[in-house]
């Protein structure tokens, strides 16, 4: 599996190695996955930003409560944030669940060495040892375990 670290830096790198593997859908999990990650990254920032303003308005709560001044708007202001907060985190939690199933259906990066093409017809043979043997009637696994 690849490190979503080397996709979010490299992105056109692995793409272009991606390429050589001749295979659409797979550079279009990779698109989806760029997306779906900046949009988790995003919602990552919108969860602290709101945990931030939690703790901010809690403590303008707790200082307009030492002074003995009203605290409703604030107090109806600090209800509505766990609402939103749980609904942006179960988003959250789908989108890394999402992507990572992206992230295990993307192939690793080929070597150099390796020839481009479709499937294995385009490999070129390297060597050849020893001599193949030509049977005139193969037998399948489960013959030769049966005869076992």
């Amino acid at each position: 599996m690849l490190d979503i670290k080397l996709i979010r830096d490299n992105s056109e790198l692995v793409k272009k190695n991606l390429k050589r593997r001749g295979d659409k859908e797979v550079i279009s999990r990779l698109d989806e996955l760029i997306k779906k990650d900046k949009k988790w990254r995003d919602l990552i920032k919108q969860v602290d930003k709101l945990k931030h303003e939690r703790n901010v308005v809690s403590r303008e709560i707790a200082n307009l409560k030492k002074s003995g001044k009203d605290a409703k708007k604030e107090m109806k202001r600090a209800g509505e944030i766990p609402r939103k907060l749980k609904s942006l985190e179960e988003e959250r939690l789908a989108l890394e669940n999402t992507c990572r199933d992206l992230l295990l259906r993307i192939p690793n990066m080929l070597h150099e060495s390796v020839p481009c093409g479709k499937d294995d017809s385009d490999n070129k043979v390297v060597r050849k040892k020893g001599k193949v043997p030509k049977i005139k009637n193969p037998k399948d696994h489960m013959q030769i375990a049966q005869e076992l």
